[in-house]
């Protein structure tokens, strides 16, 4: 089953409508000036950054020559757009980059990342990620519980869901050995992963990449996130939290290219399986030292 969110319903929205422009051959000013647009707006919408008002739908429809069952779809989706989303109201504090991000991931059909050296959010016990959060410098108690709350969320949209993406989490070892909180916490946190692995089944490929093999692909990668929907009409994303950009991007070549790394990676990386015992036997290390 589709995964439906109002982001992900306004990307769609958007690249269709660009494309039926395109196809046309038809530049963005013709369609805002038939609108009464600026051009600033009509960029906005065609990049998913502003929504279209329905009223508007008919004379769109008009000059792009747009045909029953498109017209159809496209109403559709902008009535999906339009709907609230969770993550809407953290707008203020997290960045409009990193929310739309959220909207993007919970209609996601899978998930791909890689970490360097702390679980990803999605996998984080609220403990862990409570200590994760506190390590940022200058951090202030309502900013961290609201931080806390927004991982949260993210994590019972995801991981509880009707239907739940498929995920690939890629990480060095160094994520089981790196502390936060201590070794309890980091053990509570190892326990959760291996719980996650156990419910989600198939829907979960853990794969880590230990320290003894020369890794490929993404080596000096730190948090990246690739996203893929069901949609044909829509291209991949990545969010990334180092390299150039920093944040969100779409750019087909860019995403082409950090895709290829990916799959170079899960080459030296642990099968499920392998990686799993690690986790556990990572378990039992740090009971052994205690």
């Amino acid at each position: 089953m589709a995964r439906v969110s109002p982001t992900v319903s306004q990307f769609e929205f958007a690249a269709r409508v660009r494309a039926l422009r395109e196809a046309r051959g038809l530049g963005a000013k013709v369609v805002s000036d038939h609108l009464g647009f600026s051009r600033n707006f009509w960029s906005a919408v065609e990049n998913s950054r502003a929504l279209l008002s329905p009223d508007h739908l008919e004379a769109l429809f008009e000059i792009l020559e747009v045909g029953a069952d498109d017209a159809a779809d496209l109403t559709r989706l902008l009535d999906e757009a339009r709907q609230p989303g969770w993550w809407q109201s953290f707008t203020s504090t997290s960045g409009e980059d990193l929310v739309r991000f959220f909207g993007l991931e919970s209609g996601a059909s899978t998930i791909r990342s890689y970490e360097g050296r702390v679980f990803n959010g999605l996998l984080q016990s609220r403990e862990f990620a409570r200590n994760v959060i506190s390590a940022s410098p200058h951090i202030s108690e309502v900013d961290l519980n609201r931080t806390l709350d927004v991982r949260m969320r993210r994590q019972e949209g995801v991981l509880r869901g009707e239907s739940p993406p498929k995920m690939i989490f890629l990480m060095s070892e160094a994520v089981l050995m790196q502390q936060f909180g201590g070794p309890d916490v980091l053990r509570a946190q190892l326990l959760h992963v291996l719980d996650l692995a156990e419910k989600l089944g198939d829907k979960l490929d853990l794969r880590v990449q230990r320290f003894d093999v020369t890794p490929l692909g993404l080596s000096s990668a730190s948090t990246l996130v690739l996203l893929d929907f069901d949609s044909p009409n829509l291209q991949s994303v990545v969010w990334r939290e180092a390299g150039t950009p920093i944040g969100l991007a779409d750019q087909a070549e860019l995403v082409d290219t950090l895709k290829l790394l990916f799959e170079k990676a899960l080459i030296s990386s642990c099968s499920r399986a392998e990686s799993i015992s690690l986790v556990a036997q990572r378990v039992k290390d740090i009971e052994w030292q205690r």
